[in-house]
């Protein structure tokens, strides 16, 4: 029974392993393995002797089968997946679900042969049987032989090897080659050889180390380069060792760098790692993907398990910080079993966050064995912990890291196209930039006007802009070559973080751009903006509809307009260069300039602009009359033709509120028509119901309402209004669309997301809830939102967490205080006793701004307008307080002494204002009785509320 059980266990389990070599062991003789007791009785250890040969029959076929299978764990060189089926059919070699090394499939094939052979030979008396027996016989056989062959070869070759390294110097080394008949062989050489003298009375030493090794990562083959340099000192009279290490790695094919930085500490019975690894190179491009090589860390233990001294508990925790993907966190737990001075047994699992949990078991065998190797005693010791005294530096201990370059690979998915159009602007340099102003790449545009921008890994989702710089065009107005030379043509739009990506630019992005960016580049300004200014300058300039950052204008150089998107935008690019012609102009810049100007009430009037004439009609029918064949108007308008005009292109509002705009026919009616608005996106906004026209009426406007969605998130969001005619003379009539931008007064700051309230009193807008609160009070004692505790004046550098530690130690700066709470009599630094410097350090853009932007702490004056000195809600007590618009929760506070110990959460109201009186911070007191405005030491911990400015 035993015997079965044993064979089926290595048949199925073990069908990968790694073999590593060491200078400390001789040549392998199979036939000399050697086996003590293995419990304790002679029984078994008879019985163990018996299986001799199948001992040696798996380890020759686990040296066949030598691959680096998961290059995402800790040396896990050979790997085997617990946590999926496994399954054999004898009758059916095809029906296993792993894939068998060499060995185990020439194992297997002649196992099955034969069986098969030999009954059909005894079933039949068909010679042909015999024939293929004999055949099939004779093919594993040489099969079986060339691969018994080959791994004696390697074995000689790896033999030889460490021996001759290992005679030099009086490090370790070892080396390893595998596959030697394959196209890529696999290799692994690895030292660690000492720096300074050692002997068996060193307590110091320094030495260096390493690693040179083939295998896998993301099933690409690279080879890695390890170099480090290490110190260990021999600590507490020789019990334990400590040790620092600095390590840089290499990657040949992608040409990665990665150092780190490790520290050790070594007993006779566990060991600790602590690795921290930091990458030293960029992103890089390797065929149709980008990899990012990864910072991280890993912490590695291992020790003996009490009282089982061939038995070690082994565990890794590790960290890699994700650059476009989340951070990758996993555990690898595991058993390790020395069953015999060569061979150790490892099995356990691993679990992380970004791969299904996965269980492993793995053979390690040092080659060449011993001439007198035998089997581990597997007894319980009668200590916990043997030879727990002993530990020496001449052990020479590798030191335990992750030796491979972790990397985010992330395929090349965003398609970005760039382009520049006066009329098609070639030479162009054309640069992207994400939504924080970063550069993500440059290219020069071809004879089209475009260039498609390669190696775009990732795009964030939000404001992408694209500038523009020089390049020529042949001006539509005049035929000339235009050089622009310095000049830069910007356009801008919120992008949706997935999928391709056209950002065109031209003189009327340029013009939306500068109507967008009111506060000198400022991105967040322009990010909600800009969709509503793309809108608005394609309306101005007779293109309703028309994207002008994406859409590709007709070259009416070279094509005729059509009345498509692209001609209409052609013609508009066309009547701009028309512009420039009728004025003048010295340069596009000019044009652009005088646009800008001219679109600040959101329309093109044809206003004198110095000598310049910016006139639509003007110049349309300028460039009408012109030679060529783009004659598509005459500059007469439409006329009283049927048709539906809306009073407005684009309209604003908020959420939960309403806007509105006039619908009105051109012509009468000979019957009733009517008009339906249809919101493309309800949850964004709603629209008012449908509207009917007589032959009486329809000259007078009727109102579209639109309201604004409050939802959940807290974006802007861009609604297309269309409308449905339908009527006596109507049918088939078309009317443009009407555009609502709705604004999100929601807030994203620093990971939490906020609203705001309105003072009834004075106006003022105000957060809707405390500093660092995680909602809006429900009860005056709901600690969800009594939010963070600020010492006054003082940034949000941590120390505000109602789980930071606190010091007493003084700070000597505003601005650099570290994060820690600090406990005072009086002031949490010496720095600013009058407190000037933090009155202004806490405005809107201060030093120490701890507020949204455009929010600040509010004053003494605007913190008492709104609560005890309101008129709405006569704020009197903590109960009065949180019935106020206000919503104010009894968040207590902290103190400055005592530890910087919590008080009085669920019956105190303390907010800071921003106001001092030159020794002591203003703040508002409420409690069950009273409400007062006070002031106090500034070493205090209370809540604080923004307030717009």
């Amino acid at each position: 029974m035993m015997k079965t059980q044993l064979t089926y266990f290595f048949k199925d389990i073990f069908t990968k392993s790694t073999i590593q070599n060491t200078k400390q062991k001789y040549p392998i003789k199979l036939n000399n393995l050697k086996y003590k007791n293995l419990i304790g009785n002679k029984h078994n250890n008879k019985l163990l002797y018996n299986f001799r040969f199948l001992f040696a029959s798996s380890l020759l076929t686990l040296s066949l089968n030598v691959s680096s299978s998961d290059t995402q764990a800790f040396n896990k060189d050979a790997y085997l997946d617990l946590s999926k089926p496994y399954t054999y059919n004898w009758n059916n070699t095809q029906s296993y679900t792993k894939k068998d090394n060499q060995a185990n499939k020439l194992l297997k094939q002649v196992g099955t042969t034969i069986g098969s052979t030999v009954h059909s030979a005894i079933g039949s008396t068909n010679s042909d049987n015999a024939n293929q027996f004999g055949n099939k016989i004779t093919t594993g056989i040489k099969g079986q032989l060339k691969n018994q062959a080959i791994s004696n070869v390697e074995s000689r070759i790896n033999q030889k090897a460490n021996e001759y390294a290992n005679s030099f110097g009086k490090g370790k080394t070892e080396i390893s080659i595998r596959k030697i008949t394959s196209k890529n062989p696999d290799y692994s050489l690895r030292t660690i050889q000492p720096l300074t003298p050692l002997n068996d009375d060193s307590t110091e030493l320094t030495f260096v180390q390493a690693q040179l090794n083939s295998g896998e990562n993301f099933g690409e083959r690279k080879s890695t380069l390890n170099l480090g340099v290490g110190y260990r000192q021999l600590l507490e009279q020789g019990q334990s060792i400590a040790g620092i290490n600095l390590f840089t790695d290499y990657e040949s094919k992608s040409k990665h760098k990665r150092g780190s930085v490790g520290l050790e500490y070594q007993r006779a019975n566990f060991n600790l790692n602590v690795n921290k690894y930091f990458p030293l190179s960029d992103k890089k491009m390797i065929g149709d993907d980008t990899e990012d090589p990864l910072a991280g860390y890993d912490v590695k233990f291992s020790g003996q398990v009490p009282y089982l001294p061939w038995a070690k508990v082994k565990a890794t925790r590790y960290i890699w910080d994700g650059v476009a993907q989340p951070n990758v966190k996993g555990t690898i737990f595991g058993i390790e079993v020395q069953l015999s001075d060569s061979v150790r047994m490892e099995f356990g699992s691993e679990d992380n966050n970004t791969v299904e949990r996965k269980t492993y078991a793995r053979f390690t065998t040092a080659l060449p064995l011993s001439d007198h190797e035998s089997m581990t005693s597997f007894s319980i010791s009668k200590k916990a912990f043997q030879n727990s005294d002993i530990v020496n530096l001449g052990d020479l201990e590798f030191v335990e890291r992750s030796n491979k370059i972790r990397v985010e690979k992330l395929l090349n998915g965003v398609t970005v196209v760039l382009g520049e159009y006066n009329a098609p602007t070639k030479g162009a340099s054309c640069t992207l930039y994400n939504s924080a102003g970063v550069a993500l790449g440059t290219s020069l545009t071809g004879d089209n006007g475009q260039v498609d921008l390669k190696g775009i890994a990732l795009i964030p989702r939000g404001l992408v802009s694209v500038a523009c710089k020089g390049g020529t065009y042949t001006d539509e107005a005049t035929g000339k070559l235009i050089d622009l030379g310095q000049m830069v043509i910007r356009a801008a739009t919120i992008y949706s973080g997935t999928g391709p990506l056209m950002m065109l630019s031209s003189p009327l992005s340029e013009v939306a751009y500068q109507l967008a960016d009111t506060n000198s580049g400022d991105r967040t300004v322009i990010a909600k903006a800009i969709m509503r200014q793309n809108i608005a300058v394609a309306a101005a300039f007779g293109v309703t509809g028309i994207d002008i950052t994406t859409t590709t204008p007709t070259d009416i150089n070279t094509n005729k307009a059509t009345n498509d998107d692209a001609g209409k935008f052609g013609m508009a690019l066309a009547a701009v260069s028309q512009m420039g012609e009728n004025s003048a102009d010295s340069s596009p810049a000019e044009t652009i300039t005088a646009l800008v100007a001219d679109m600040a009430d959101g329309n093109i009037d044809g206003r004198v602009v110095g000598k310049q004439t910016v006139d639509m009609t003007t110049a349309m029918n300028n460039f009408s009359n012109g030679e060529g064949a783009n004659n598509i108007t005459d500059g007469k308008g439409a006329g009283n033709v049927i048709g539906v005009t809306n009073s407005v292109a684009f309209i604003t509002l908020g959420e939960a509120t309403t806007n509105t705009y006039t619908v009105v026919l051109n012509t009468q009616p000979t019957g009733n028509v009517t008009i339906t608005p249809n919101s493309n996106d309800t949850g964004a906004a709603t629209v008012s119901a449908a509207m009917t026209f007589t032959s009486a009426n329809w000259s007078t406007p009727q109102t579209v309402t639109v309201t604004g969605v409050n939802d959940a998130d807290a974006t802007d969001e861009t609604v297309t209004i269309s409308h449905t005619i339908t009527g006596a003379g109507y049918a088939g009539v078309t009317s443009a669309n009407v555009i609502a931008s709705v604004t999100d007064d929601e807030i994203f700051f620093n990971n939490l997301v906020y609203s705001t309230v309105t003072s009834p009193d004075t106006g003022k807008v105000w957060l809707d809830r405390n500093l660092g609160a995680t909602q809006v009070a429900t009860s005056k004692t709901d600690s969800a939102a009594y939010g963070h505790y600020y010492q006054w004046g003082r940034n949000d550098d941590g120390h505000e967490s109602s789980s930071s530690a606190a010091v007493a130690t003084i700070a000597s700066s505003i601005t650099n205080a570290g994060n820690l709470f600090i406990t005072s009599d009086i002031d949490w630094t010496n720095a600013d006793t009058s407190g000037a410097l933090r009155t202004v350090a806490w405005a809107d853009g201060g030093a120490n701004d701890i507020c949204p932007a455009g929010f600040s702490v509010p004053t003494e004056a605007e913190l008492t307008a709104d609560t005890i000195g309101a008129t709405t809600t006569n704020i009197t007590n903590i109960d009065t307080v949180f019935s106020s618009f206000l919503k104010i929760p009894t968040a207590g506070y902290r103190n400055r002494a005592n530890n910087g110990s919590f008080h009085s959460a669920g019956s105190l109201v303390l907010l800071w204002s921003r106001g001092t009186n030159g020794v002591k911070a203003h703040n508002l007191n409420i409690s069950s009785g009273t409400a007062t405005s006070s002031y106090i030491d500034h070493a205090y911990g209370f809540s604080v509320r923004c307030i717009k400015n």
